[in-house]
């Protein structure tokens, strides 16, 4: 990915995405949670995870 395209992407998430009092990370780990609960509903939780959300060991 050029140069360009990855400060656009960085300029319209801090401009766009973020909220009062939120920065860049906080925007990410929330589009990253979101991704993580579809691909849940859709495939189901990974094997070895209890209901709760703990991983096996």
């Amino acid at each position: 990915m050029p140069p360009g395209i990855a400060h656009a992407i960085i300029r319209f998430t801090e401009e766009i995405l973020t909220e009062d009092q939120q920065d860049v990370a906080d925007v990410l780990k929330r589009l990253q949670a979101a991704g993580v609960e579809q691909a849940v509903r859709v495939y189901g939780p990974p094997i070895g995870v209890y209901p709760g959300g703990v991983f096996a060991m």
